[in-house]
């Protein structure tokens, strides 16, 4: 095997691992835009809660218990480190909002990059087999 040859398929393993790189983390994005889309649902729906309508919470695990919503109360937002921050509906349903936006627009620039690496892998691979096939003509 040549050294160019070796060099190409070298840089093709690392265009792969790129791209399952990247892959993680679009599933995770589209994992985290749901999340906030539901989020967005749930907000707005709260925000025309008649007094001790029954509803049920989710507590994770695909648990979830009876409560009881109590109308006008403000949500409690996680900011990381275990600490969460009391709004009103409106300013939590902003602050959702903005960060499913960021969230789209990192899934977008994700995609591109993406596509960017399945075009060089793809090319990649062009050049590889077409230096293989000249390789085996040779012999």
């Amino acid at each position: 095997m040549s050294k160019e040859l070796a060099g190409l398929l070298l840089e093709q393993r690392r265009i792969l691992q790129d791209i399952e790189s990247i892959y993680s983390e679009v599933v995770l994005l589209e994992r985290a835009i749901v999340e906030r889309q539901l989020a967005i649902s749930a907000l707005n729906a709260y925000k025309t809660v008649v007094k001790g309508r029954d509803a049920l919470v989710p507590i994770g695990g695909n648990i979830y218990l009876p409560s009881r919503l109590i109308p006008d109360q403000k949500a409690l937002i996680g900011v990381g480190a275990n600490v969460y921050l009391s709004k009103e509906i409106d300013e939590a349903l902003s602050d959702v909002q903005r960060a499913l936006e960021n969230l789209n627009n990192m899934y977008k620039n994700r995609l591109e990059i993406l596509e960017q690496l399945r075009r060089k892998y793809d090319e990649l691979t062009a050049v590889i087999a077409e230096l293989r096939m000249k390789q085996e003509g040779k012999k």
